[in-house]
This record gives structure tokens, C-alpha cells and sequence, in this order.
């Protein structure tokens, strides 16, 4: 399944890039196609989604950051300064192309820090019951398209809330098991709350 909800390196890309200023990023639709190839992941929807909160298909995504860059180049030249892509997006949703009922002005590296946060158990940090759904359809559905296996392996570990070694063992298995899975598949908490708290 995914890397992981907003902890992803993709993601850090992505804010690393939104911090450079216009000249640095050159041509940023390269880059973004790089990434995409990169990271197997759709970098231009993924970047559009930081950018407005908003998820929508790769070619939308791509068409809309082309456009945000063309307005993004009017307003450095009216202006005088590059207002930056996060500020290039915000007008052009709003007034350019208004798309955003209620628009908010959120910090990109804040955003996924919320979006992470809403998807994984706190003490933890497995993903949630939530997210773990979303994921498994994805990658079922990854599976079928490419016709590749998939599986997904439930362990149910029960507990003698009497037991603090017991009770131990249950907050130490996450652990344990997460230094362990190969790379491109993920854990996730779907029982009842952590015994661990």
C-alpha cells in the first residue's frame, strides 16, 4: 500500500519544491512528471490536492497546475514579484477560475501534517481503520488492473487486560512488525482503541 499518509517522500518533494522560488524551480512541469515516474504516484494531483485541499484525477490535476503556472507568470509580471505558486493558486481558484466556495489559505506543510494526523493512531502511528480501507481498494484494484496477486494478512491479537506483560506485548507488536515489512507494503490499526494509551 501507500508509504504512508503525508510522511511520504513524495510529499516532501513536493513542499520542497513549493518552497524554492520561481527561478529555481525551472520548469516545474518537468519536474513533477519526474516524480510522478519517481515515486510511481501521481505527482501533479498529489500536488494540486496540497495546494487546494481538493483531490482530483491526474490530467485534471496536470491541465489546472499548467494554468495555475500561466497565472502565477501574470501576476509576477504585473506585480512586479513572484507571489509564489501556493499564493498563484489561491487567486486563480478564486478569482480566475472560481472553483472554491470558501476559500481558506492553509500552510502546504500544515495541511499534511493535519492529513496525517486524521489517518494514523497517535501513539502508534499505524494508519487508521479509515485509511485502511481506502488503501486496500486502491491496491485491490492496482492488483486487478495489472493482474498482479495482492494480499492482505489480518493478525488479531488478543489481550488479558489483567496482564501488563500482556498488555505490553500488544503496544511492542506494531514495533516490531513495521521494521519488518518489505517496502511498498504497509501496516494499519483497524481493532478496537490501543491498550496501549
Amino acid at each position: 500500500m501507500s508509504e504512508g499518509v503525508g510522511g511520504s517522500s513524495l510529499d516532501r518533494e513536493l513542499l520542497a519544491l513549493l518552497e524554492t522560488t520561481r527561478d529555481k524551480q525551472g520548469d516545474l512541469l518537468k519536474l513533477l512528471e519526474g516524480l510522478s515516474h519517481k515515486h510511481h504516484q501521481h505527482a501533479y494531483s498529489r500536488m494540486r490536492e496540497v495546494l487546494t485541499g481538493v483531490k482530483v484525477k491526474e490530467p485534471l490535476a496536470e491541465q489546472s497546475i499548467s494554468e495555475i503556472l500561466r497565472h502565477r507568470e501574470a501576476l509576477a509580471s504585473s506585480l512586479g514579484r513572484d507571489p509564489g505558486l501556493a499564493v498563484a493558486a489561491f487567486d486563480y481558484f478564486v478569482n480566475v477560475r472560481p472553483r472554491v466556495r470558501v476559500p481558506r489559505m492553509v500552510e502546504a506543510e500544515s495541511y499534511i501534517r493535519m492529513e496525517r494526523w486524521a489517518a494514523t493512531d497517535a501513539l502508534t502511528g499505524l494508519v487508521n481503520r479509515r485509511h485502511f480501507r481506502k488503501a486496500a481498494a486502491a491496491e485491490l484494484r492496482r492488483a486487478q488492473r495489472y493482474a498482479q496477486p495482492a494480499s492482505i494478512i489480518f493478525l488479531d491479537v488478543s489481550r488479558d487486560s489483567r496482564d501488563a506483560f500482556a498488555t505490553l506485548q500488544v503496544c511492542l507488536i506494531p514495533y516490531a512488525l513495521a521494521s519488518r515489512i518489505r517496502s511498498g507494503s504497509s501496516l494499519s490499526s483497524i481493532g478496537s482503541p490501543n491498550p496501549c494509551r
